[in-house]
């Protein structure tokens, strides 16, 4: 669905930001990835494709991008979305925030 949302390039695709903690690709985000872009504050080529490798993401950099990979780090994961859903009331920007994540390692995100 969120192929289909970033295909049609049009307001919705827009406001929508992904986020995963090392999950991206087994949790079929691969697709928005490879046409909404991963997000960074300075832009990088993909190393994989400079490196001659062959990949079926994309993996370039940009501050336009639009999904923000996390490594292992889950509890960043919960952080990141809360602060994403905060937009509108400390940017007056709205967003849509989507993460993944497999449901063994919620309790790595929770607080003791």
């Amino acid at each position: 669905m969120l192929d289909e949302i970033a295909r049609a390039n049009g307001p919705l695709a827009e406001r929508i930001v992904t986020t995963s903690p090392d999950v991206t690709v087994s949790t079929n985000l691969g697709p928005w990835v490879n046409r909404r872009g991963l997000f960074s504050l300075a832009s990088q080529e993909d190393l994989f494709r400079e490196r001659g490798l062959m990949s079926p993401q994309r993996w370039a950099l940009s501050p336009k991008g639009q999904h923000v990979e996390l490594g292992i780090a889950e509890m960043n994961l919960f952080l990141l979305l809360s602060a994403l859903g905060l937009s509108h009331s400390l940017f007056g920007e709205r967003l849509l925030p989507v993460g993944t994540l497999y449901d063994p390692f919620i309790c790595r995100g929770s607080m003791p």
